[in-house]
């Protein structure tokens, strides 16, 4: 971890936590110590699977994953499974929308 961000717990008190300056998000599965890249790539980008200092994360109730991407001034929606993701608001190819 390079200045963690943000954390949560999901209903099964897995862990996910925003690893901002290694530009992805981390889950911690319960009695696990290793953790899995959920969303980003470890590289600061602009690309619908990368991150440039994401800080907040949330989860709806279908584990879908939702990250304010700071420094890209967006808010990128991920499908649980899925690392490339969509962005619901702010900038798109640095395009309001």
């Amino acid at each position: 971890m390079d200045t963690p961000h943000d954390l949560i717990f999901d209903y099964a008190n897995n862990l996910y936590i925003v690893d901002t300056h290694n530009e992805r998000i981390q889950r911690f599965l319960v009695n696990e110590y290793t953790a899995v890249t959920l969303a980003g790539n470890g590289t600061a980008g602009t690309s619908p699977y990368q991150f440039n200092k994401p800080f907040d994360i949330s989860l709806d109730p279908n584990e879908n994953l939702y990250v304010s991407d700071g420094f890209n001034s967006r808010l990128q929606f991920f499908h649980k499974g899925n690392l490339s993701g969509t962005t619901v608001l702010g900038n798109e190819n640095g395009k309001m929308i």
